[in-house]
């Protein structure tokens, strides 16, 4: 008879491991099968998700505005204040607070504007056909100070933006287009096509050569079979728009201050006499030596 240290036979010697890997197998199996289930479950909620953002951006604006690149600002700032003995401020070269200082003590002399990148987000093809001035009010130019900023480059193109501007002198100003020599040319025609998720800059001017004005501006956009108005920015501040009130002043016949500047070591307002600022069209145009 065989004693308990020897089996009758081999089966007894595999049958505990082939218990263990069976319970294994099943186990792997099982979480196998979580995951499989899990997966399917998190597609689904990602696609549930996608087709609700979706739907969001087909019932939203059919433009998404960020910031542009080609709206380099004025010749010239005015201001209806006189400001006296400004040419002891100094300013860093390198630094934002000059244009600080123009944002909050001036107004755009002549001509201001904004650019802005605009991005299709609806699934049918968005027309941008134009852009129209409402709310427009205003009186006689600014007399008080004049100041020319310091000269700044374009800092180079790497895609040609669509240009449009307005008369606000006119008795209904509408978008105009430019002709090769910068100045308005009629009424502006393009349509400018955009499939879901192309982009363009646009770049809107608007010009007074006799008034003081305060306005807003949209863009005129064709998507899903109905027209839209888009809010244009006056300006942009960390990406963000900052206002949509715009604010621009024609050059006054006589000023009681006027500034040039000039940089050193740092950026410096030089105080000139104002007799010497002729208005020349939409700009002042200073006579005297540099």
């Amino acid at each position: 008879m065989p004693t308990p240290e020897q089996p009758q036979d081999g089966k007894d010697r595999w049958a505990r491991p082939l218990g263990v890997i069976t319970a294994v197998i099943t186990v792997i199996g099982a979480i196998l099968a979580g995951l499989a289930y899990y997966d399917s479950h998190r597609t689904t909620e990602i696609a549930v998700g996608d087709k609700a953002e979706e739907d969001k951006q087909e019932a939203g604006l059919p433009l998404l505005l960020s910031p542009g690149a080609s709206w380099y600002g004025p010749t010239w700032y005015a201001s209806a204040e006189v400001h006296e003995d400004i040419d002891v401020e100094r300013f860093p070269l390198n630094g934002g607070e000059l244009w600080d200082w123009f944002r909050s003590n001036t107004t755009d002399l002549g001509t201001t504007g904004t650019a802005v990148t605009v991005e299709s987000r609806h699934k049918t093809t968005v027309l941008v056909q134009g852009a129209q001035v409402t709310d427009l009010k205003c009186e006689e130019p600014l007399r008080g100070t004049a100041v020319a900023p310091p000269a700044i480059g374009d800092g180079g193109e790497e895609a040609v933006p669509v240009f449009m501007g307005f008369d606000l002198d006119a008795p209904r100003p509408v978008a105009q287009g430019f002709d090769a020599s910068g100045k308005l040319s009629g009424p502006f025609k393009e349509q400018i096509a955009l499939d879901k998720g192309d982009a363009r800059e646009l770049s809107v001017t608007f010009m007074s050569a006799r008034k003081s004005c305060t306005f807003r501006a949209g863009l005129t956009v064709s998507s899903q079979g109905r027209k839209w108005s888009i809010p244009l920015p006056a300006g942009w501040e960390d990406g963000k728009p900052a206002g949509y009130v715009f604010k621009v002043t024609g050059p006054a016949e006589r000023y009681s201050k006027g500034y040039l500047t000039d940089s050193g070591t740092d950026w410096r307002f030089r105080e000139v006499d104002p007799a010497l600022l002729v208005a020349k069209g939409t700009t002042l145009d200073y006579t005297g030596p540099r």
